[in-house]
């Protein structure tokens, strides 16, 4: 009977075992879905050719009706596990297409048995020494086929030093597997990490102004150990909230979803500082490094020096030189402008107008204490960047500043991801120069692969363009280094939004909110995508909870409610639209948020009107003018065509 032909396909450190439905990488399997190794296996079998969409949903769920939606999942799933996006290219509005050169092997049941057998028997040949079977590891002992036929176990004729000598052979043979066994265990408790959170040490014995002192321990060695891109490293952002929680480090990790929690104390004395540090794997709760340092209190950076390297030493991370001096550059060598730099990252995180201007005032203090600290100018280029959107601050008065700081910091180090990073906002926020923008984000990623702000803006960018899954990839990578960002979770709903996948955007939004009740972007998002939808009580609760949540006084408030139960949300978005063009009287309003409402209510000469207004202030939310449902009913309108013209999105 012939044997049936079955097939393998390798590419790269890869293979796709075709029988069992597995992907694996130098023959370790790799974590998949089965759908998700079939998706790859339509895509290898059709290498170079494009795969239509439909096409690969027919393939993949012949007799079910799925939505887009899953594909992309598992597309997403795929560049996560293949770990380049290199290997499967998005062709926009078609599909898919596999790139990678592939090696195709055909063989059949008895060759995989006879395979199987060979690798797993022990082989004993006729030599003076212990030999070792390069496949198996097994040590064997020194023997002949002949020897061990002769030994008559069915005639019982052995002597007994023969026996002796197998029983000490065996054990040999047995201790040295053990001990094999033992040592790539040992390896593999710290190769199995492959993702560590790096919680705020605790002060004890606190004294006035050290509460950053745990929090900044935390974030120089995320910052260093981020860079050399061999773990990943939830960013400060992620784990700051811990801070000032007395929460288990174990369940903080699994909130975080990483393998191991890097945790530590900080105790001064009158002229030092002890710092005690743990490495736990969250799997079993087993320590797998634990250490005590001392240095006097004026030594931070050296501190941190040696922890990083400690830590990068016990993780087995095998360091170029050039990676030796990135894990212990300094970036400053003034304490007091570090710690400046660091209330300047906390306040920005905090995304209030209040905080973000608390922000600028202690990045320019860090400024004034060491002028050449390129972090110092990155962070007050962030806050600029971020000030427009938290505030009525006019684009065409901030952004400036944000040019200016983002340039300094490239010009005082261009191998700074943080540098690239905020020169790529200036460029698509400020300027509109997408392909230079995306230039610098790649850059940015090309040095820090794990950073989750890069990854966050590169997906933005892309979004309003219209590349939206090339967006959604960046903005999941970006949470999956930043999980409990609600500001990184809003920003993937807002790309659901935009690419009109309004349920998704919905089910995104409720998550962000389990993060943050009260953040009210997150609120307006709900808002605006349930009028999308139609479900217009739901819109109005949720609008409402964000007025409430920007300070609108009770009196505002009643009269949005009596408005709403008059004329629905027409007649609410009337009586917000009335509030906001008595402000424009007084003080400056951002243009956006008015043509936005003059569009929900169908004036599209008005709404045209102010969005050439925002435009010609450089506001930062015309970016999204190419794909802003809300705009639908203007882009028949030659003079809207005109505006996406200004700003290079058509």
């Amino acid at each position: 009977m012939s044997q049936q032909i079955k097939r393998s396909y390798e590419f790269g450190p890869f293979r796709i075992d075709t029988v069992n439905r597995l992907l694996l990488r130098d023959g370790e399997p790799v974590p998949l879905k089965a759908k998700a190794v079939e998706t790859l296996l339509v895509l290898v079998e059709s290498k170079g050719q494009v795969l239509e969409k439909d096409d690969l949903m027919q393939a993949l769920w012949p007799d079910s009706f799925v939505e887009e939606a899953n594909l992309t999942q598992n597309i997403y799933m795929l560049r996560k596990a293949l770990g380049d996006n290199s290997y499967i290219e998005t062709v926009p509005r078609r599909g898919y297409r596999f790139c990678a050169q592939v090696r195709q092997w055909e063989y059949t049941a008895a060759d995989l048995v006879l395979r199987e057998q060979t690798r797993t028997s022990v082989i004993f040949e006729e030599e003076d020494e212990i030999s070792t079977d390069v496949e198996t590891g097994v040590t064997s002992a020194p023997a002949t086929l002949a020897e061990t036929s002769s030994l008559g176990w069915g005639n019982r004729i052995v002597s007994r030093p023969l026996v002796a000598g197998l029983i000490i052979i065996v054990l040999a043979t047995f201790g040295t597997y053990v001990w094999r066994q033992n040592k790539s265990a040992q390896k593999g408790s710290i190769a199995s990490i492959k993702s560590i959170a790096v919680l705020p040490f605790k002060t004890l014995q606190a004294a006035s102004g050290d509460e950053y002192l745990g929090l900044g321990m935390a974030d120089a060695l995320i910052t260093r150990l981020s860079r050399l891109g061999r773990v990943i490293i939830p960013p400060t952002s992620a784990v700051r909230k811990y801070a000032e929680l007395d929460q288990p480090a174990d369940q903080a990790g699994r909130e975080l979803g990483v393998d191991a929690v890097l945790e530590g104390t900080i105790q001064r004395s009158d002229n030092g500082v002890r710092v005690t540090v743990r490495l736990m794997r969250l799997a079993d709760g087993r320590t797998l490094w634990a250490d005590q340092f001392d240095e006097p209190l004026t030594s931070v950076f050296r501190l941190q020096d040696s922890i990083s390297t400690r830590a990068a030493d016990v993780l087995a991370l095998k360091l170029s030189g050039d990676e030796e001096k990135l894990l212990t550059r300094n970036y400053t060598s003034d304490a007091e402008a570090y710690q400046l730099y660091l209330k300047g990252r906390y306040f920005w995180n905090k995304r209030t107008e209040q905080d973000l201007k608390r922000a600028i005032g202690s990045f320019r203090e860090a400024i004034a204490h060491d002028s050449n600290y390129a972090l110092a100018y990155t962070g007050l280029a962030d806050a600029y960047l971020q000030l427009p959107g938290y505030s009525e601050a006019a684009s065409m008065e901030i952004y400036p500043n944000a040019k200016a700081a983002a340039a300094k910091a490239l010009d005082l180090d261009n191998t700074l991801a943080e540098a690239h990073n905020s020169v790529a906002g200036v460029l698509s926020y400020f300027e509109w120069d997408w392909a230079a923008a995306e230039e610098e984000y790649r850059r940015a990623l090309a040095l820090d692969p794990n950073y989750a702000a890069a990854h966050h803006r590169l997906g933005v960018q892309l979004a309003a363009m219209g590349r939206f899954d090339e967006a959604l990839f960046e903005l999941r990578r970006a949470q999956e280094l930043d999980p409990l960002s609600p500001i990184t979770n809003a920003i993937l709903a807002a790309t659901y939004y935009e690419a009109r996948r309004y349920d998704e955007a919905i089910a995104q939004l409720h998550k962000t909110l389990e993060l943050d009740g009260n953040f009210g972007v997150a609120h307006v998002g709900l808002a605006r995508t349930y009028e999308a939808q139609g479900l217009n009580d739901e819109a109005f609760k949720e609008y409402l909870k964000w007025r409430t949540l920007a300070g609108d006084s009770s009196e505002s408030l009643a009269e949005m409610q009596q408005a709403y139960i008059a004329g629905g949300l027409k007649s609410f978005h009337s009586r917000r639209l009335k509030t906001l063009l008595k402000k424009a009287e007084q003080t400056h309003v951002r243009p956006t948020e008015v043509a936005a409402i003059y569009a929900r209510l169908g004036e599209k000469e008005q709404a045209i009107r102010w969005l050439e207004r925002a435009v010609s202030e450089h506001e930062g939310e015309v970016v999204w003018l190419k794909v802003l449902p809300e705009y639908d009913s203007l882009r028949a309108e030659a003079r809207f065509t005109r505006l996406l013209e200004r700003i290079n999105l058509i």
